[in-house]
């Protein structure tokens, strides 16, 4: 398990008890950054802020870590999301 998941997990957790909800969402940034030959040589910045939405429910941190990992996993494919209207 990531260690990136086990944190998301505790800041969903703590994003739960604070809203008194078990369904909570938050922002996850990702690199959008191509993967292609020479990709790392593109100027610019390619951070996206991806919303994740968790429904918390019984189990253990372990499950939720897990649950936060696959959520994550799931989101990937938008990563490099642009708007149409704002592209220049």
């Amino acid at each position: 398990m990531p260690l990136k998941s086990v944190l998301l997990s505790a800041h969903l957790k703590v994003l739960s008890l604070c809203a008194g909800r078990g369904d909570v969402v938050t922002g996850l940034i990702a690199n959008g950054r191509p993967e292609e030959q020479d990709g790392e040589k593109i100027l610019g910045i390619f951070l996206n802020t991806l919303p994740l939405r968790l429904r918390l429910s019984g189990g253990t941190w372990s499950d939720l870590a897990r649950r936060a990992f696959e959520a994550e996993r799931e989101m990937l494919p938008y990563r490099r999301f642009r708007c149409p209207s704002c592209s220049a």
